[in-house]
Order: structure tokens, then sequence, then C-alpha cells
């Protein structure tokens, strides 16, 4: 034995508990609607890069609007001790950083110039505060369903009021003094408005329900093709529970926006993005709050008028989606059917009398085999067979008038679908 070498036993790692969706998330910029229901631009300097100078940068928001957590890239002073002091929204505001920069922008460029040198020392980096600037932002709840959890994330709904550019990074946000959590944010140009999830709300539950309908509402027949006109309608129906007995929610419900269908209720959301609408519905504390969306979209289909039977056309017609001409033009179709069927029919009949024949034809030839050829009984036999072998040549005739009469009426039924145009 090796007693020299020390001997480990391996510990297994068990994961801290913890609730999905936390990560910061950078969310779209949007546009609000006016009145009329017209986007309304919310980047006045869309499109233009924002550039910092130097080796890094930080921003903070200490006099956002009351009731708002507090954003910033400070960290908590620590006492004597080592324990965390409780800061105020004051102490965080006056915690910031001067800010060491001046904004201006050159042509189509917003930059940071530094108002004073800087000296980096060799093998050295610094961080240097570039804006320091109160901004507006609103506390709200923020619900995804593609984010599959069962609770909203916590965020806030800034607006970029300090005439400067937002450059993209990671925030701090404190609440009433304490640590809430981290968020991120991508370029804000001046006068925009982003979205920031730092938490997941647990005192909100969230249930959704989803339903859809199809209506045929037109039918029509265009050159043999059945043409129908259907509203598809998907509502999604969520139910938001806070079960906050002191503080209401505003929540914002970001929806996926599908390409084609129309938004009927609500009749607009209070902002779009390219990719979802999103919606304010509030909740009282403590309360239960159901909110719908109805979206529909109109599409037209082709399909093979054969595919269809009367009956099917007939209900359309209560409904009012099909007119008595498309009734009248599928009767005829039915009656054209009607004949083909018949041919087919008389053709059948025809080949199970063939078959009947052939089977009694080799009954009577096993019994003649075995009989004497100069009985009545054989002559009986000969009898029966040379009758059958005539109704065999004019079975053969008639299944093939049979074949004609049905290949004229397919011909018939065709030339009238490929001629057919009714609405």
């Amino acid at each position: 034995m090796d007693l020299y070498e020390p001997l480990y036993v391996a510990r297994p790692d068990v994961p801290v508990p913890t609730v999905p969706g936390v990560a910061p998330r950078a969310y779209e910029g949007g546009a609000e609607r006016d009145a009329a229901g017209k986007v309304a631009a919310q980047q006045p300097k869309a499109g233009r890069p924002a550039r910092g100078v130097g080796g890094g940068g930080s921003f903070g928001a200490p006099d956002a609007a009351p009731g708002a957590p507090m954003m910033t890239t400070g960290r908590m002073e620590m006492a004597e001790s080592g324990a965390p002091e409780p800061l105020s929204s004051e102490d965080l505001a006056n915690y910031a950083a001067r800010s060491q920069a001046a904004a201006m922008e050159v042509g189509e460029v917003f930059q940071f110039q530094l108002e004073a040198p800087v000296t980096v020392e060799r093998q050295r980096s610094a961080m240097l505060p570039i804006l320091s600037a109160g901004i507006e932002g609103k506390r709200v709840s923020i619900f995804n369903p593609a984010d599959g959890g069962t609770h909203p994330m916590r965020g806030v709904w800034i607006t970029n009021t300090s005439n400067m550019q937002l450059m993209p990074g990671p925030i701090s946000v404190f609440d009433s003094g304490a640590y809430a959590g981290d968020a991120q944010i991508g370029h804000v140009p001046a006068g925009d408005r982003r979205l920031l999830s730092y938490a997941v709300d647990l005192d909100v539950d969230v249930t959704t329900n989803y339903t859809s309908s199809m209506d045929v509402r037109k039918v029509k027949v265009v050159k043999g093709v059945l043409e129908m006109t259907t509203l598809s309608r998907q509502t999604r129906r969520y139910d938001f529970t806070n079960k906050d007995a002191a503080r209401d929610r505003l929540i914002v419900v970001e929806h996926p926006r599908s390409d084609g269908w129309t938004l009927k209720q609500p009749e607009k959301p209070a902002e779009q993005s390219a990719q979802t609408y999103r919606f304010e519905v509030e909740v009282a504390a403590g309360a239960t709050k159901p909110f719908e969306i109805v979206e529909e979209i109109v599409s037209t289909s082709g399909y093979g008028v054969l595919g269809y039977n009367l009956e099917t056309i007939m209900s359309y017609s209560q409904t009012g989606a099909a007119s008595e001409k498309v009734v009248e033009a599928f009767r005829e179709v039915y009656k054209k059917q009607g004949e083909i069927r018949e041919q087919q029919e008389r053709m059948g009949q025809l080949e199970r009398e063939r078959e009947k024949i052939a089977q009694d034809q080799d009954r009577i030839r096993q019994n003649m085999n075995s009989i004497d050829r100069n009985s009545d009984l054989y002559r009986r036999y000969m009898t029966k067979f040379t009758e059958q072998e005539s109704r065999l040549e004019t079975i053969a005739q008639e299944t093939t008038q049979a074949q004609k009469a049905r290949d004229e009426a397919q011909a018939r039924l065709d030339a009238f679908i490929a001629d057919l145009s009714v609405e």
C-alpha cells in the first residue's frame, strides 16, 4: 500500500437553487402610437453611434423619478466594521463620481471629450466617469411569454432625459438604497426610452390561455379553382395575480408580433418594437386582473372543386359565405359526377356478372368430364355453356359502351369545371 500519498474523497457539486430568468436582458427600442394610431418616432438622433474616449466609462441615474429604483455603476460604501451601511437615494446621488468628460456632436458622431488630461501609468488601466446625470424612470413589471416563466420580471422603464447618448453596458439597480439586481442596456439616443429588467417579480403570478378559431367568410370559383376566404382569430388571455398587498403593479406585457395578423383587442399598444407589442396592464395590490389580446388575419386559399361535396357548400350558403350561384354550380357538378358514377356502377355490375359466369363454366367443365357425352345432361351442359359464351360476348360489348359513356361524362365534367367562374 502507498501510505504516503494523501487520499481525496470527491464531494458532489450541488447547484444553488435559483429562479430562472434573472439574467440581464437588453430590450429593443420601441415607438409610441399617437391618438390616431400612427407610430410616433422616439429617436430624434437615431442611427448616430455613441463613442467614448478613454479606457472605460460609467453613468448613473441618481435623480430618477420618485418611486423608481436607482441605477448606478457604483458600489455600496463599507463601514469600518466591514458590514455594508444602508444607503439612501440621496446618498446614492451624492456617491456618483463627477463627470470628467464633455459630450458633443461632431457631424454624425456623438463623442465624449475629456476636460482634463489623464495619465495612465505603464501596464495600468483607468476607468473614467463620462456621464453623471439624472434621468426619468418608472417602476414596472415585464412579462414576455417567450421567457417560459410564470412570473414577470421586475424592471424600470427609463427615458433618456440627459440630452446625451447613453452607451451600451451593464447597470446595477438599487431600490430604496438597497441592491436590487443587475440589468443591461443597449445604445439609447437622447429622448428615447428603454425597458430594463433586473430581477424576477415573485409577488406576481401569471397564467396564460390560448384559443384559436377559423370562420369561412367567402366561397367562390375562379377558373375551376375553389377560392375560400377565411378569417382566423387567435386569442391569448393573461391572468395576473398581484400577491403584494402593499404595492400596485404596472405590468408591461410583451406580445410577439406575427406577420399579416391585425391587432383587434386592445385597439393599439402603448408601444411597439420590431418584434413585439407592448401593453400596459395595471393590477391593484392583492388583486387579480385578466388581460386579453386578440389578433385576426384574413387569408385566401385555393382548392380543387371536386374536393368539396354539395352538403359542405350548402352549409357555407347558410352562413352567407357561399352565394346561390355557387350552390347551383356545385349542383351541376354533382349531377355530372352522378353520370360518371352511373357508368362506373354499370361497369361494376358487368364485371361481377362475367366473374359469376366464369365460375359457373368451371363447374360445368368439371361435371362434363365425368358423364357420358351421349347423355341428356351432357347436352344440357353444352347448351348452357353456349348460352354463357354468347352472354360473355355481350358483356364485353356493353362494358366497352359503358367505358365510352364514362369517358364522355368525365370529359363533360372537366370542361364544365375548367370554364366555371362564379361568386
